[in-house]
């Protein structure tokens, strides 16, 4: 009987123990986030170029905007004209909702999506490819959501579990990026999954 009777006592513990970390975790008591300085990012993107900051109107960043963010045009391999969009959140959609789905922005512009794929890297980061159009544009998009001392890719539960025990595992926050370009004139695959494979190297730098 006292076996049946501690059960109980186990359960709740755990419960307790369970929000308790939960509880710390959207506080910002274990890891908490840190606010990455993106004027600090290279010039040089592995095969693009940053080429210059991109003027945004606040209001057009919606009522829950990021805490930090830069939009700047880019330029490919062979000089094509591009644009780079990084959005930073201290909690991310499990506590705030935020980011929305790319897509939503997308729609929200008039776009239409009309193709999506995935891009792999060589290193593993797994992005999402998708074409969008809207009357006489077509556009390109590679996106991805990057979260600290973490590979973009969707997780499974043994990632979950893995997080416990990493430095960073427990932080809540996290960047939304993209690059765009013209369909007509897009660098290839393999020059876009260079490009980000150094930002998310360069952006990694920027939260230890």
């Amino acid at each position: 009987m006292k076996g049946f009777t501690l059960l109980p006592v186990l359960a709740w513990g755990l419960l307790l123990f369970g929000g308790g970390v939960s509880l710390f975790c959207n506080s910002g008591v274990l890891n908490p986030s840190v606010l990455p300085n993106l004027s600090l990012l290279e010039p040089q993107l592995g095969p693009f170029a940053r080429d210059f900051e991109i003027e945004v109107d606040p209001e057009l960043l919606g009522d829950l905007p990021p805490e930090t963010f830069t939009f700047q045009n880019i330029l490919g391999p062979d000089g094509q004209y591009g644009r780079m969009y990084i959005a930073y959140y201290s909690r991310g959609r499990r506590w705030s909702g935020r980011p929305h789905d790319l897509q939503v922005c997308y729609r929200a512009m008039g776009y239409a999506e009309s193709g999506v794929d995935t891009l792999i890297t060589k290193s593993g980061a797994v992005l999402w490819s998708r074409v969008f159009q809207r009357e006489n544009q077509t556009v390109k998009v590679i996106h991805w959501l990057q979260k600290p001392g973490r590979q973009p890719k969707e997780e499974g539960f043994s990632d979950h579990l893995q997080r416990v025990f990493q430095k960073n595992g427990l932080r809540q926050d996290v960047a939304s990026i993209y690059f765009e370009f013209d369909l007509a004139d897009a660098p290839s695959d393999e020059a876009f999954a260079g490009a980000a494979e150094e930002l998310i190297r360069q952006v990694e730098s920027l939260w230890e």
